[in-house]
């Protein structure tokens, strides 16, 4: 029995190591991704960035629309500086996936997401974050 609660707490230590080792290693490289999802008119979404060598952010925006084939307006920014501003259509899962770079900046930076479908009256939704 003894040996058997060595063998286990052995094991213990070693998994915290690795765990605690491996938590290290990402905080130590800076590694980094933030992600909000929503809901808004007859869509969802998930918006984030997640750091890619230290320099640059990947943003990506996911929307899945209601039906296949619908054109959305999507609006992309940084600190209000403009990443993307087009339309886009849901493909035959009814998705658009918009993935653009940004460079990384010192301190937090907030990103926008603003979209609607194409020809409508309301207001564009907006989804925010902040990395």
């Amino acid at each position: 029995m003894k040996k058997r609660t060595l063998t286990i707490g052995a094991a213990a230590v070693v998994a915290v190591a690795v765990v605690g080792g491996g938590t290290w290693w990402a905080l130590a490289n800076g590694d980094r991704e933030v992600t909000t999802h929503g809901n808004c008119a007859t869509a969802s979404y998930e918006f984030e960035t997640d750091e890619e060598d230290g320099d640059r952010l990947e943003v990506t925006f996911e929307l899945l629309t209601a039906s296949a084939g619908e054109e959305w307006n999507v609006s992309l920014s940084q600190d209000g500086t403009v990443l993307f501003d087009g339309v886009r259509t849901s493909d035959a899962e009814a998705e658009i996936d918009l993935d653009v770079q940004a460079a990384a900046r010192d301190g937090d930076t907030r990103f926008v997401a603003e979209f609607a479908p194409v020809g409508s009256d309301r207001e564009p939704c907006r989804a925010e974050l902040t990395h």
